[in-house]
């Protein structure tokens, strides 16, 4: 409908104009997110590069393979998106009912077909990882390791068969179910793999949880940060991927327009999110498959013994578990209660390039302290 006071608007309803804002909106989100990525992949296959040694060689290698097809991926995605965002508001700029109506009746265009296509891919690969490290941060649990297992990897098998189901769907139809369809495949794969993504990370998040209370109740909650902080949860469950992925299905659920501004993005987050867990990785701080049996050993050790004796079965621990991140918080509190000088071992430590040297400069000073 005409507008009177802009006479240069389109002659279409609100509610039209609305989704060709969305559009654009979720367009240029996907190129901030894409931009994230790109700064990600960077950082992890810089790092990986860089601390590739012998005894891990075969795993920052396959690190390094994942990242790099994860970015690639992500690459196609993007500049398919944006490719058919151009597409809708140029090329086919008089189509009937607007730029929006070609965005949801041409996902059959090849332009667009290759960008559905890695997104359903990322999503595979993204939630193969996720389950890995589940499956890692719930290693030592009472609970038999192929049953902790057992039920994202049926979710993520279903996940599958319908994104491959819902990829031929839309290679020959638009995204909405015509009449004469049964099944509109979108509804079953974005579910299960957005289902996925939340319920494991509320598991993650628990597991975590539950080692950062105990660790508080007993060494304090300045010493209870290193794998159970806050950013350990948010980065190890992938918590902004499933808060991200929440939104987008809300928003189709009701069949709001705002669903186009973050279903755009939503392969670009959900690369970003892996790239954090695998940057932690290569640092050497994430949840490995010993950082469980870690903390059980700085648990028991931190509840017996005095304060000098504590620290050396803390560092011996760690060191014992072939953990790069000791707690050399202990050592400089326990230096300080008892009157001894940080400022050498403080001076050793700066000048350590790696958290190995530093774990072997914490222990000979607590030796040196027994």
């Amino acid at each position: 409908m005409s507008n009177p006071t802009n006479p240069y608007a389109p002659d279409e309803p609100a509610s039209v104009i609305f989704a060709e804002k969305t559009w654009l909106q979720g367009c240029v989100l996907n190129s901030v997110a894409y931009g994230t990525q790109f700064a990600l992949f960077v950082g992890c296959a810089s790092l990986l590069w860089q601390r590739t040694t012998a005894p891990n060689r075969v795993r920052n290698r396959l690190f390094m393979a994942y990242v790099c097809v994860m970015f690639g991926l992500g690459t196609v995605a993007m500049v398919s998106n944006a490719a058919f965002v151009q597409f809708a508001f140029i090329t086919n700029r008089d189509y009937p009912g607007g730029p929006a109506a070609v965005e949801n009746d041409f996902f059959a265009a090849p332009i667009d077909e290759g960008g559905n296509v890695a997104f359903v891919i990322q999503c595979w690969l993204a939630d193969a990882l996720l389950i890995w490290r589940y499956t890692v941060i719930y290693r030592g649990s009472r609970v038999p390791a192929w049953i902790v297992a057992l039920w994202p990897s049926l979710i993520l098998l279903g996940s599958i068969v319908t994104g491959v189901l819902w990829s031929i769907q839309i290679s020959a139809t638009s995204l909405h179910v015509h009449a004469s369809q049964v099944v509109n495949w979108t509804i079953p794969f974005l579910s299960l793999t957005i289902s996925l993504n939340i319920l494991v990370t509320l598991a993650i998040v628990i597991r975590i949880q539950i080692y950062r209370l105990r660790l508080t109740r007993i060494l304090g909650k300045h010493h209870a940060s290193s794998y159970t902080g806050v950013v350990a949860m948010i980065v190890e469950s992938a918590a902004i991927y499933s808060a991200f992925a929440i939104i987008v299905l809300v928003t189709f659920t009701i069949n709001s327009s705002v669903l186009n501004i973050f279903l755009q993005a939503m392969s670009q987050v959900q690369t970003c999110t892996t790239l954090l867990i695998i940057y932690r990785v290569a640092q050497g701080r994430a949840w490995m498959t010993n950082t469980s049996d870690t903390i059980m050993s700085t648990l028991n050790a931190g509840t017996s013994g005095g304060s000098r004796a504590r620290t050396m079965r803390l560092a011996r621990a760690h060191l014992a578990s072939g953990d790069d991140m000791l707690p050399h918080t202990y050592v400089l509190d326990t230096m300080t209660k008892e009157g001894q000088s940080t400022t050498q071992y403080s001076r050793e430590l700066s000048g350590s390039s790696t958290d190995v040297q530093k774990a072997e400069i914490a222990v000979e000073v607590v030796q040196e302290m027994a």
